[in-house]
């Protein structure tokens, strides 16, 4: 019986460890993405709660130079919606492929 009991409380312990050691994980807040966020046109309340996180908030001068490189490193071409690719989306298809599926519509 008591080594039933000990078994079960090490399991439970080494459960509870696990899960603490797991929830340690910080979350990484970043410059680059408060001005993607601020961009993006996200609730003020949600821009502040992520300043705060971030420790600081980002002069709208840093955020206006991040947005221009981002501008000029981003391609042309680039048509998606909302700015952002979809997932898988690093495969081009070529311009017959998209009349095809123009097509099958």
């Amino acid at each position: 019986m008591k080594f039933k009991k000990l078994v079960i409380t090490t399991v439970i312990f080494s459960l509870f460890s696990f899960l603490s050691h797991a929830g340690n994980e910080k979350a990484k807040y970043s410059t680059e993405e408060y001005c993607l966020l601020n961009k993006a046109g996200i609730i003020e309340g949600h821009l502040k709660a992520y300043a705060k996180k971030l420790g600081q908030t980002p002069s709208k001068k840093v955020c206006r130079s991040f947005n221009e490189f981002v501008k000029n490193a981003t391609p042309k071409d680039w048509d998606y919606r909302g700015g952002r690719p979809y997932p898988g989306s690093a495969l081009r298809l070529s311009a017959s492929q998209i009349e095809k599926l123009k097509a099958a519509k």
